[in-house]
Protein backbone atom coordinates (compact mmCIF):
# COMPACT_ATOMS: atom_id res chain seq x y z
CA UNK A 1 0.00 0.00 0.00
CA UNK A 2 1.25 3.67 -0.80
CA UNK A 3 2.43 5.76 2.24
CA UNK A 4 -0.80 7.47 1.54
CA UNK A 5 -3.78 6.63 0.01
CA UNK A 6 -5.76 9.46 -0.83
CA UNK A 7 -9.74 9.63 -1.11
CA UNK A 8 -12.08 12.08 -2.01
CA UNK A 9 -15.26 12.18 -1.02
CA UNK A 10 -17.54 14.95 -3.40
CA UNK A 11 -20.73 14.61 -0.60
CA UNK A 12 -19.25 15.79 3.15
CA UNK A 13 -22.93 16.93 3.83
CA UNK A 14 -24.39 13.89 3.64
CA UNK A 15 -24.96 12.33 7.29
CA UNK A 16 -23.26 8.47 6.58
CA UNK A 17 -19.98 10.27 5.87
CA UNK A 18 -19.51 10.07 9.49
CA UNK A 19 -19.90 6.26 8.86
CA UNK A 20 -17.04 5.79 6.33
CA UNK A 21 -14.74 7.90 8.10
CA UNK A 22 -15.04 5.61 11.04
CA UNK A 23 -14.72 2.70 8.99
CA UNK A 24 -11.27 4.15 7.50
CA UNK A 25 -10.02 4.75 10.59
CA UNK A 26 -9.00 1.12 10.73
CA UNK A 27 -6.74 1.96 7.58
CA UNK A 28 -3.49 3.12 8.33
CA UNK A 29 -2.00 5.51 5.72
CA UNK A 30 -5.83 6.42 4.47
CA UNK A 31 -6.29 10.64 3.92
CA UNK A 32 -9.62 11.70 2.94
CA UNK A 33 -10.28 15.14 0.94
CA UNK A 34 -13.57 16.07 1.22
CA UNK A 35 -15.56 18.75 -0.62
CA UNK A 36 -19.58 19.83 0.68
CA UNK A 37 -21.68 22.73 -0.12
CA UNK A 38 -21.97 23.03 4.11
CA UNK A 39 -19.51 24.66 6.34
CA UNK A 40 -20.02 23.60 10.24
CA UNK A 41 -19.88 19.84 9.99
CA UNK A 42 -17.55 18.03 12.39
CA UNK A 43 -16.11 16.07 9.70
CA UNK A 44 -13.74 18.84 9.17
CA UNK A 45 -12.07 18.07 12.06
CA UNK A 46 -11.38 14.28 11.70
CA UNK A 47 -8.02 13.02 11.77
CA UNK A 48 -7.83 11.57 9.19
CA UNK A 49 -9.86 14.45 6.70
CA UNK A 50 -6.74 16.21 4.84
CA UNK A 51 -8.34 18.72 3.27
CA UNK A 52 -12.18 20.68 3.35
CA UNK A 53 -13.71 22.79 0.90
CA UNK A 54 -16.94 24.28 1.33
CA UNK A 55 -18.99 26.34 -0.72
CA UNK A 56 -22.65 27.17 -2.08
CA UNK A 57 -21.05 27.37 -5.62
CA UNK A 58 -20.67 23.44 -5.35
CA UNK A 59 -24.80 22.95 -4.96
CA UNK A 60 -24.15 23.57 -9.51
CA UNK A 61 -22.95 20.38 -11.23
CA UNK A 62 -20.58 22.24 -13.25
CA UNK A 63 -19.00 23.88 -10.57
CA UNK A 64 -18.88 20.52 -8.50
CA UNK A 65 -17.56 18.73 -11.22
CA UNK A 66 -14.73 20.89 -12.09
CA UNK A 67 -13.59 21.00 -8.29
CA UNK A 68 -13.32 16.99 -8.07
CA UNK A 69 -11.62 17.61 -11.29
CA UNK A 70 -8.68 20.11 -10.19
CA UNK A 71 -8.40 18.01 -6.81
CA UNK A 72 -7.89 14.79 -8.47
CA UNK A 73 -5.19 16.00 -10.27
CA UNK A 74 -3.55 18.84 -7.84
CA UNK A 75 -3.39 16.13 -5.57
CA UNK A 76 -3.30 13.12 -6.94
CA UNK A 77 -6.59 11.24 -5.71
CA UNK A 78 -6.43 7.68 -5.68
CA UNK A 79 -10.39 7.07 -5.48
CA UNK A 80 -13.21 9.09 -5.77
CA UNK A 81 -15.84 7.64 -3.46
CA UNK A 82 -19.52 9.05 -3.36
CA UNK A 83 -21.33 8.22 -0.49
CA UNK A 84 -25.12 8.78 -1.14
CA UNK A 85 -27.07 8.61 -3.81
CA UNK A 86 -27.63 11.83 -4.71
CA UNK A 87 -23.94 12.16 -5.10
CA UNK A 88 -23.60 9.09 -7.31
CA UNK A 89 -26.57 10.43 -9.67
CA UNK A 90 -25.35 13.24 -9.91
CA UNK A 91 -21.89 12.10 -11.22
CA UNK A 92 -23.30 9.50 -12.91
CA UNK A 93 -25.45 12.12 -15.38
CA UNK A 94 -21.93 14.18 -15.06
CA UNK A 95 -19.51 11.26 -16.06
CA UNK A 96 -18.35 12.25 -19.18
CA UNK A 97 -17.19 15.38 -17.76
CA UNK A 98 -15.23 13.47 -14.80
CA UNK A 99 -10.88 13.65 -15.85
CA UNK A 100 -10.85 10.12 -14.32
CA UNK A 101 -14.12 8.36 -14.57
CA UNK A 102 -11.62 4.69 -13.93
CA UNK A 103 -11.36 5.79 -9.95
CA UNK A 104 -14.84 5.31 -8.85
CA UNK A 105 -17.65 3.24 -8.97
CA UNK A 106 -20.44 4.12 -10.58
CA UNK A 107 -24.14 2.32 -11.62
CA UNK A 108 -23.80 1.09 -15.01
CA UNK A 109 -26.87 3.41 -16.00
CA UNK A 110 -29.08 6.03 -15.18
CA UNK A 111 -32.28 4.09 -15.88
CA UNK A 112 -30.79 0.89 -13.54
CA UNK A 113 -29.94 3.92 -10.59
CA UNK A 114 -33.09 4.80 -10.73
CA UNK A 115 -34.27 1.36 -10.67
CA UNK A 116 -32.62 0.67 -7.60
CA UNK A 117 -33.70 3.90 -6.18
CA UNK A 118 -37.48 3.53 -6.97
CA UNK A 119 -39.16 1.16 -4.99
CA UNK A 120 -42.26 0.36 -7.21
CA UNK A 121 -39.61 0.05 -10.61
CA UNK A 122 -37.32 -2.39 -8.46
CA UNK A 123 -40.58 -4.15 -7.61
CA UNK A 124 -41.28 -4.81 -11.37
CA UNK A 125 -38.07 -5.38 -11.65
CA UNK A 126 -37.66 -8.47 -9.41
CA UNK A 127 -40.88 -9.45 -10.52
CA UNK A 128 -39.26 -9.64 -14.08
CA UNK A 129 -36.05 -11.69 -12.96
CA UNK A 130 -37.93 -14.01 -10.27
CA UNK A 131 -36.04 -12.58 -7.24
CA UNK A 132 -39.13 -13.16 -4.19
CA UNK A 133 -40.79 -9.71 -2.93
CA UNK A 134 -43.94 -8.66 -1.24
CA UNK A 135 -46.82 -7.69 -3.47
CA UNK A 136 -46.49 -4.50 -4.79
CA UNK A 137 -48.62 -2.07 -6.54
CA UNK A 138 -49.04 1.65 -7.59
CA UNK A 139 -51.75 3.74 -6.27
CA UNK A 140 -52.53 5.45 -9.27
CA UNK A 141 -52.50 4.17 -12.64
CA UNK A 142 -50.58 5.67 -15.46
CA UNK A 143 -53.77 7.22 -16.60
CA UNK A 144 -54.30 8.89 -13.27
CA UNK A 145 -57.12 6.56 -11.97
CA UNK A 146 -56.97 4.69 -8.43
CA UNK A 147 -55.87 1.55 -8.43
CA UNK A 148 -58.57 -1.20 -7.85
CA UNK A 149 -57.51 -1.16 -3.73
CA UNK A 150 -60.77 -3.59 -2.61
CA UNK A 151 -59.05 -6.35 -4.72
CA UNK A 152 -55.50 -5.42 -3.27
CA UNK A 153 -54.10 -7.83 -0.22
CA UNK A 154 -53.91 -6.79 3.19
CA UNK A 155 -52.53 -5.47 5.66
CA UNK A 156 -50.93 -3.09 2.87
CA UNK A 157 -47.99 -0.20 3.70
CA UNK A 158 -48.06 2.99 1.61
CA UNK A 159 -44.81 4.20 1.00
CA UNK A 160 -42.31 6.58 -0.20
CA UNK A 161 -41.33 5.43 -3.75
CA UNK A 162 -38.03 6.98 -2.75
CA UNK A 163 -35.92 9.67 -0.96
CA UNK A 164 -37.13 9.30 2.81
CA UNK A 165 -35.61 6.31 4.03
CA UNK A 166 -35.65 5.26 7.88
CA UNK A 167 -39.26 4.80 8.00
CA UNK A 168 -40.53 8.14 7.49
CA UNK A 169 -43.93 8.73 5.56
CA UNK A 170 -44.63 4.79 5.70
CA UNK A 171 -48.29 3.80 6.86
CA UNK A 172 -50.37 0.76 7.30
CA UNK A 173 -53.75 -0.15 6.52
CA UNK A 174 -55.76 -3.07 7.28
CA UNK A 175 -58.82 -2.97 4.77
CA UNK A 176 -59.47 -0.71 1.62
CA UNK A 177 -62.34 1.18 3.58
CA UNK A 178 -59.25 2.55 5.83
CA UNK A 179 -57.06 3.69 2.79
CA UNK A 180 -59.96 5.79 1.26
CA UNK A 181 -60.72 7.17 4.10
CA UNK A 182 -57.34 8.51 4.51
CA UNK A 183 -57.65 9.50 0.63
CA UNK A 184 -60.42 11.42 0.77
CA UNK A 185 -58.47 14.08 2.31
CA UNK A 186 -56.73 14.73 -0.58
CA UNK A 187 -53.47 12.48 -2.31
CA UNK A 188 -50.24 11.93 -0.60
CA UNK A 189 -47.78 14.85 -0.54
CA UNK A 190 -45.11 12.53 -2.52
CA UNK A 191 -45.09 9.37 -4.80
CA UNK A 192 -46.17 6.55 -3.31
CA UNK A 193 -46.91 2.73 -3.94
CA UNK A 194 -48.75 0.06 -2.07
CA UNK A 195 -47.09 -3.10 -0.95
CA UNK A 196 -48.02 -6.35 0.97
CA UNK A 197 -47.41 -6.28 4.81
CA UNK A 198 -45.61 -9.23 5.19
CA UNK A 199 -44.28 -10.76 9.08
CA UNK A 200 -41.04 -11.10 9.87
CA UNK A 201 -37.85 -10.19 11.14
CA UNK A 202 -35.51 -7.51 9.17
CA UNK A 203 -32.78 -8.55 7.24
CA UNK A 204 -30.02 -6.78 5.74
CA UNK A 205 -27.90 -7.27 2.33
CA UNK A 206 -24.81 -5.81 2.52
CA UNK A 207 -22.32 -5.68 -1.12
CA UNK A 208 -19.97 -4.44 -3.12
CA UNK A 209 -20.16 -5.48 -6.35
CA UNK A 210 -18.03 -4.64 -9.63
CA UNK A 211 -19.98 -5.41 -12.82
CA UNK A 212 -22.67 -7.21 -11.30
CA UNK A 213 -20.36 -9.46 -9.37
CA UNK A 214 -20.35 -10.05 -5.69
CA UNK A 215 -16.91 -8.83 -4.52
CA UNK A 216 -17.54 -8.21 -0.74
CA UNK A 217 -20.65 -9.34 1.41
CA UNK A 218 -22.17 -8.82 5.06
CA UNK A 219 -25.92 -10.22 5.96
CA UNK A 220 -27.44 -8.51 9.29
CA UNK A 221 -30.52 -9.48 11.33
CA UNK A 222 -32.28 -6.91 13.28
CA UNK A 223 -32.68 -7.71 17.27
CA UNK A 224 -33.15 -4.34 18.43
CA UNK A 225 -35.18 -1.34 17.27
CA UNK A 226 -36.51 1.83 17.57
CA UNK A 227 -39.82 2.32 19.75
CA UNK A 228 -41.57 3.94 16.54
CA UNK A 229 -42.85 1.46 13.85
CA UNK A 230 -41.14 0.86 10.73
CA UNK A 231 -37.93 2.56 11.91
CA UNK A 232 -34.48 0.79 10.95
CA UNK A 233 -32.83 -1.44 13.23
CA UNK A 234 -30.39 -0.09 15.96
CA UNK A 235 -28.97 -3.33 17.24
CA UNK A 236 -28.54 -6.58 14.79
CA UNK A 237 -26.22 -9.66 14.68
CA UNK A 238 -23.86 -10.88 11.50
CA UNK A 239 -25.32 -14.66 10.26
CA UNK A 240 -24.62 -16.19 7.05
CA UNK A 241 -27.40 -17.44 4.79
CA UNK A 242 -26.23 -19.10 1.42
CA UNK A 243 -30.38 -18.96 0.09
CA UNK A 244 -29.82 -14.94 0.76
CA UNK A 245 -26.63 -15.14 -1.42
CA UNK A 246 -27.63 -16.70 -4.14
CA UNK A 247 -31.06 -14.90 -4.49
CA UNK A 248 -29.01 -11.41 -3.90
CA UNK A 249 -26.43 -12.74 -6.58
CA UNK A 250 -28.53 -13.49 -9.37
CA UNK A 251 -30.11 -9.86 -8.93
CA UNK A 252 -27.03 -7.57 -8.76
CA UNK A 253 -26.09 -9.61 -11.76
CA UNK A 254 -28.91 -8.87 -13.80
CA UNK A 255 -28.67 -5.46 -12.72
CA UNK A 256 -24.63 -5.20 -13.52
CA UNK A 257 -24.27 -3.48 -10.64
CA UNK A 258 -21.47 -1.49 -9.49
CA UNK A 259 -20.54 -0.06 -6.12
CA UNK A 260 -21.93 -0.55 -2.72
CA UNK A 261 -25.97 -0.78 -1.96
CA UNK A 262 -27.91 -1.92 1.34
CA UNK A 263 -30.72 -4.42 0.35
CA UNK A 264 -33.37 -4.57 3.09
CA UNK A 265 -35.09 -7.82 2.81
CA UNK A 266 -37.95 -9.46 5.72
CA UNK A 267 -37.45 -12.41 7.01
CA UNK A 268 -38.93 -15.69 8.99
CA UNK A 269 -36.86 -17.70 10.95
CA UNK A 270 -39.06 -20.62 11.17
CA UNK A 271 -39.61 -20.93 7.64
CA UNK A 272 -36.49 -19.82 5.96
CA UNK A 273 -38.20 -17.31 3.84
CA UNK A 274 -37.46 -13.97 2.87
CA UNK A 275 -38.41 -11.02 0.38
CA UNK A 276 -36.89 -8.20 -0.54
CA UNK A 277 -38.74 -5.04 0.66
CA UNK A 278 -36.41 -1.88 -1.35
CA UNK A 279 -32.33 -1.48 -2.13
CA UNK A 280 -30.61 1.50 -0.98
CA UNK A 281 -27.69 1.97 -3.78
CA UNK A 282 -25.34 4.06 -1.51
CA UNK A 283 -23.84 3.43 2.25
CA UNK A 284 -25.60 2.91 5.14
CA UNK A 285 -26.28 3.38 8.68
CA UNK A 286 -25.04 0.43 10.45
CA UNK A 287 -22.10 0.32 8.42
CA UNK A 288 -19.49 0.07 11.24
CA UNK A 289 -20.88 -2.98 12.12
CA UNK A 290 -19.74 -4.94 8.87
CA UNK A 291 -16.50 -3.08 9.51
CA UNK A 292 -16.02 -4.33 13.10
CA UNK A 293 -16.62 -8.04 12.00
CA UNK A 294 -13.79 -7.84 9.38
CA UNK A 295 -15.59 -6.29 6.07
CA UNK A 296 -14.29 -2.99 5.49
CA UNK A 297 -16.97 -1.90 2.91
CA UNK A 298 -14.87 1.91 2.36
CA UNK A 299 -11.79 0.24 1.88
CA UNK A 300 -13.02 -2.56 -0.06
CA UNK A 301 -14.49 0.29 -2.51
CA UNK A 302 -11.06 2.25 -2.54
CA UNK A 303 -9.41 -1.53 -3.77
CA UNK A 304 -11.87 -2.30 -6.28
CA UNK A 305 -11.79 0.78 -7.63
CA UNK A 306 -7.72 0.97 -8.24
CA UNK A 307 -8.56 -2.79 -9.79
CA UNK A 308 -6.86 -4.68 -6.56
CA UNK A 309 -7.34 -7.81 -6.19
CA UNK A 310 -9.86 -8.94 -3.25
CA UNK A 311 -9.57 -12.37 -1.80
CA UNK A 312 -12.62 -14.09 -0.72
CA UNK A 313 -13.99 -12.62 2.53
CA UNK A 314 -15.11 -13.97 5.61
CA UNK A 315 -16.82 -12.26 8.56
CA UNK A 316 -17.32 -12.71 12.20
CA UNK A 317 -20.50 -13.64 13.31
CA UNK A 318 -21.05 -10.79 15.74
CA UNK A 319 -23.54 -8.92 18.17
CA UNK A 320 -23.31 -4.89 17.10
CA UNK A 321 -25.21 -1.82 18.76
CA UNK A 322 -25.63 1.61 17.26
CA UNK A 323 -25.01 4.67 19.82
CA UNK A 324 -29.56 4.79 19.92
CA UNK A 325 -28.99 0.87 20.61
CA UNK A 326 -26.75 1.33 23.33
CA UNK A 327 -28.92 3.56 24.94
CA UNK A 328 -32.17 1.67 24.21
CA UNK A 329 -30.07 -1.63 25.46
CA UNK A 330 -28.41 -0.09 28.71
CA UNK A 331 -32.17 1.59 29.14
CA UNK A 332 -33.67 -1.66 29.38
CA UNK A 333 -31.45 -3.34 32.12
CA UNK A 334 -28.87 -0.32 33.33
CA UNK A 335 -26.84 -2.91 35.43
CA UNK A 336 -25.39 -3.16 31.78
CA UNK A 337 -23.32 -0.26 31.96
CA UNK A 338 -20.91 -3.21 33.63
CA UNK A 339 -20.32 -4.73 30.87
CA UNK A 340 -17.62 -2.46 29.51
CA UNK A 341 -15.53 -5.08 27.21
CA UNK A 342 -19.30 -5.55 25.43
CA UNK A 343 -19.52 -2.28 24.84
CA UNK A 344 -15.98 -1.93 23.67
CA UNK A 345 -16.06 -4.52 21.17
CA UNK A 346 -19.99 -4.51 19.78
CA UNK A 347 -20.71 -0.74 19.49
CA UNK A 348 -18.87 2.68 17.99
CA UNK A 349 -17.91 3.78 20.91
CA UNK A 350 -14.54 2.83 20.85
CA UNK A 351 -14.13 4.66 17.17
CA UNK A 352 -16.03 7.71 18.62
CA UNK A 353 -13.18 8.30 21.30
CA UNK A 354 -10.38 7.33 18.34
CA UNK A 355 -11.75 10.55 16.96
CA UNK A 356 -13.12 12.29 19.19
CA UNK A 357 -13.01 15.97 17.54
CA UNK A 358 -15.92 14.89 14.84
CA UNK A 359 -18.39 14.54 17.46
CA UNK A 360 -17.43 17.51 19.75
CA UNK A 361 -17.64 19.66 17.10
CA UNK A 362 -21.20 18.44 15.77
CA UNK A 363 -22.26 19.38 19.50
CA UNK A 364 -20.73 22.70 19.25
CA UNK A 365 -21.89 23.44 15.94
CA UNK A 366 -25.38 22.42 17.21
CA UNK A 367 -25.30 24.55 20.36
CA UNK A 368 -24.38 27.48 18.38
CA UNK A 369 -26.76 26.97 15.72
CA UNK A 370 -29.45 27.11 18.71
CA UNK A 371 -27.90 30.72 20.29
CA UNK A 372 -28.15 31.81 16.82
CA UNK A 373 -32.04 31.21 16.45
CA UNK A 374 -32.70 32.67 19.51
CA UNK A 375 -31.48 36.06 18.33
Amino acid sequence: MKPSFKVLIPDGESNLVIKVLRSLLDISGVSVYILSPERELGIRHSKIVRYFEHGEALKESRHWIERINTLMTKHDIDVLMPVHFSAIRRLLACQDQLRYPGRTLLPPSCEMLRIAEEKYLLAKYMKQIGTPHPGSWPLYQPNGTLSELEALNYPLLMKPTQGLGGGIGIKRFDNARELRKYLSNGPPPEEVMLQEFVTGTDLGFNVLCKGGNILAYSIQLGTLFHDEAFKPQIGLKMIDDEAVLQSMSHLLKAMRWNGVAHIDLIYNPESGEFKVLEMNPRFWLTLHASTMAGINFPWYYCQAAVGNHIPNLSYRKEEYLEISGLKKWLKLNPLRILRMRYIWQHTPVRNVLKDPLILIFNIYYEWRSKVRNLF
